[in-house]
């Protein structure tokens, strides 16, 4: 047997021509360097494998008649030995026999490239595959040295007697393919040798540095256990103890074996309301806490005479002059030749702590009540919507109908009073929605004139008393705004509203121009509603944009509202970027401006709406289902359908929905949202997995939270209508979907 070779600056022993380490060492070696090389290796024989077969064109270009012949070297030979390998690495059997595997196959792949070389023996390209042959066996299947080295010279050796005995190349030729291959060869095995080495070095260097980590782990044990005697030492200095305890801005003092006060220093004695010339250390350190706390303090003095650890307590301690304070307590026992003498302790004031403690507790509460507002807010909402569309319903169905004069007029009132109930409502939701931080501002393209277009419908809807509305609008203003229009509106007709409130006869005035120009592409635009009305007084003018404020306080007021509509308009205003403000004098009317920011719409980024002639038709007759859990609701909508000429059936929750619905039999499911069984979200969702795009799904809900419509159709819906719905509401929705039938 050879002898070990010792190598200075690793002190590895090895063999050194097989590189092999001592059994136990070189079984793990094996087994890391298996487990290192298996995805190297499996890439290697699915490429070797690939290429081995890609290169039969070659054959097919160049072999002429011996193509069959190569063919199947490749095709029935090694391309499926390479193969087999491949996928027995995916199994335990691999490991055991990988090595002796690869060098099976490297030596059979070199064997079909030899005669490939021997029938052919003018095309050079199959010389260049047998020296690939060499250069994966070396270098890419993950061979050992040994291994690598007998596959290597056992290829050149039957190459020879392959090419003596069956080829026709002359004697130099040979001597000069041998010299091109042992050269090969020896460049492999060197490079090979030096390879593996490297890796059995680094193998070693690990092996030694994990020792000299538990080495140095069980070091660093004793000096823990050093530093832990030496701490103890440090514990006995009692004069250096009283140094630093001096420094501290902490109470720090000592009791002995009976709790009574032995040291307490300066901080000490100041939290307590003593003074050095008093006699604090013959105290009893029972006499420095609560009564409550008497019990507790005295078990816990207890238990840490009878620990080795830090304790610790929380007590409100007793000043001199009986006020009281929460104070945090860590004590340790002082042990003197064995012996727990006393006790160690510091005392921190927790006055601050608990105040913030306090604070934390009060807010979260507030959050909650602020949570519980607006879940109260939005469920009262609901439950007033969900009513509201039974009585607009009946009302617009009675109007419709044979009635006289005074009893239309009796409608109109309704149906007044049912806007303004909506009109608190929507209110009182928006504040709570400004409170809580929830309200966001939504720019979009819209024509600047749609605004005052608005203004003048709800003018001419709402007034019924001698007063005219006068619109200028200034010549420069921009055509197309980007801006939240929907916000632009709710100030707008809440200032529209005030004014015609208090505005007995007369004209309001409504004026719009750009404010100023903020550059090429934004403006600060302005808008004011002026009346001639009767005026704010000076003692009522601070309280105009004051939340749940109004101009007149008397139980006989004549003028309704919530008092949180200028409040709000003051919010959104801010919100968009700009300002709101007044002038009035009593008697002669008022002045109500506000300013916002907008973007100028480019001409491209415009597209006007196209309508057909007959948007304003009915549409055909549709088949609908109706998903409403409360009959009232159930049957005025559907009176406001069948009016319209459409055929509605009905369901009371979700799972009828999912149950009634199938493909052709409704052409619109109208899906109320809360609902007993199954709600319309999931019933939507249920539909929507069954047959994707059908059908056509349009919420219907009291609920008027910000973001409610996007989340409903992101979860959906095709379409969202809000409680309470009226027959107009519909007659959108059909020309908006089905317009395109009626034409």
């Amino acid at each position: 047997m050879l002898k070990k070779r010792i190598i200075p600056d690793t002190l590895m022993n090895y063999n050194p021509i097989t590189l092999s380490f001592d059994n136990e060492q070189e079984k793990l070696y094996q087994k890391i360097f298996f487990r290192e090389s298996l995805f190297i290796s499996r890439f290697a024989l699915f490429v070797t494998g690939f290429l081995y077969g890609i290169f039969g064109y070659l054959d097919y270009l160049v072999a002429g008649e011996m193509t069959q012949l190569f063919w199947l070297i490749r095709f029935a030979v090694v391309v499926p030995l390479i193969f087999g390998a491949f996928f027995l690495s995916f199994t335990s059997l691999y490991q055991r026999i990988w090595q002796p595997l690869l060098l099976f196959l490297a030596v059979t792949g070199g064997v079909g490239i030899s005669i490939m070389v021997v029938k052919i023996p003018d095309n050079i390209a199959y010389y260049g595959g047998l020296m690939l042959v060499f250069s994966a066996a070396y270098f890419f299947v993950r061979l050992r040295f040994v291994m690598a080295t007998l596959a290597g010279w056992t290829i050149l050796i039957l190459f020879n007697l392959l090419l003596i005995g069956f080829g026709q190349s002359t004697l130099s030729n040979i001597v000069l393919f041998n010299f091109f291959y042992v050269a090969a060869n020896v460049i492999g095995m060197v490079a090979a040798y030096h390879i593996e080495l490297s890796g059995r070095k680094n193998f070693y260097l690990n092996l030694q540095l994990n020792s000299k980590k538990e080495e140095l782990e069980q070091v660093n044990r004793n000096l823990e256990k050093r530093v832990d005697e030496r701490t103890r030492d440090l514990a006995e200095s009692e004069e250096r103890f009283r140094n630093l305890a001096e420094l501290l801005p902490l109470m720090v003092y000592e009791i002995d074996g009976n709790g009574n006060i032995t040291y307490a220093n300066k901080e000490a004695l100041r939290q307590m309301g003593y003074t050095e010339d008093e006699r604090f250390t013959e105290l009893n350190i029972l006499n420095f806490v609560t009564s409550e706390c008497t019990e507790k303090a005295l078990a816990d003095i207890h238990f840490s005479f009878k620990t080795s650890g830090i304790t610790k307590g929380e007590y409100f301690a007793r000043r001199k002059d009986m006020s009281s304070f929460p104070v945090l307590i860590y004590s340790v026992p002082i042990v003197k030749d064995g012996q727990v003498v006393g006790l160690r302790s510091v005392g921190i004031d927790l006055t601050e702590e608990k105040a913030s403690e306090k604070l934390r507790i009060e807010l979260g509460i507030t959050r909650q009540a602020a949570k519980f507002k607006q879940n109260f807010l939005a469920n009262m909402s609901h439950e007033i919507r969900t009513p509201l569309t039974g009585i607009l319903g009946v009302s617009e169905l009675l109007y419709k109908s044979s009635l006289n004069k005074e009893q239309k007029e009796l409608l109109a009132t309704l149906n007044l009073s049912v806007d303004n109930l909506g009109e608190i409502i929507d209110q009182i939701l928006d504040y709570s929605r400004l409170e809580a931080g929830k309200m966001t501002v939504k720019s979009s393209i819209f024509r600047t004139y749609g605004l005052f277009e608005n203004s003048r419908k709800f003018f001419s809807t709402v007034v019924q008393k001698p007063l005219k509305l006068n619109i200028k609008v200034n010549e420069k203003m921009p055509t197309h705004l980007i801006a939240d229009q929907r916000r632009i509106n709710q100030v707008l007709t809440n200032l529209l509203s005030n004014a015609i409130k208090f505005t007995p006869e007369g004209t309001v005035h409504l004026n719009s121009w750009v404010d100023q120009w903020i550059g090429e592409n934004e403006c600060m635009v302005k808008i004011e509603v002026v009346d001639t009305g009767l005026g704010v007084s000076e003692e009522k003018r601070a309280l105009l944009f004051q939340p749940f404020s109004q101009v007149e306080y008397s139980d006989t007021r004549n003028y309704d509202g919530t008092g949180l509509g200028l409040t709000i308009c003051k919010e959104l205003v801010g919100l968009m970027g700009g300002e709101v403000g007044f002038e009035s004098k009593p008697g002669e009317g008022s002045r109500f401006w506000f300013t916002f920011k907008a973007g100028i719409a480019e001409p491209k980024e415009i597209k006007e709406e196209v309508f057909s002639k007959k948007d304003d038709e009915s549409t055909e007759s549709k088949k609908i289902l109706l998903v409403e859990d409360k009959l009232v609701n159930q049957k005025v909508i559907g009176l406001i359908l069948t009016s319209m000429g459409h055929m509605v059936s009905y369901a009371v929750n979700g799972q009828k929905a999912v149950d009634m619905y199938e493909p052709g039999l409704f052409d619109l499911v109208l899906m109320d949202i809360q609902m007993p069984v199954m709600d319309g979200v999931t019933a939507t969702k249920h539909l929507r997995e069954k047959y994707r795009d059908e059908p056509l799904i349009v919420g219907l809900s009291a609920n008027t939270f910000e973001g409610a419509r996007e989340n409903y159709m992101d979860q959906g819906m095709d379409d969202y209508l809000t409680k309470p719905a009226r027959g107009e509401d519909f007659e959108k929705l059909f020309r908006k979907w089905f317009r395109t039938e009626s034409m």
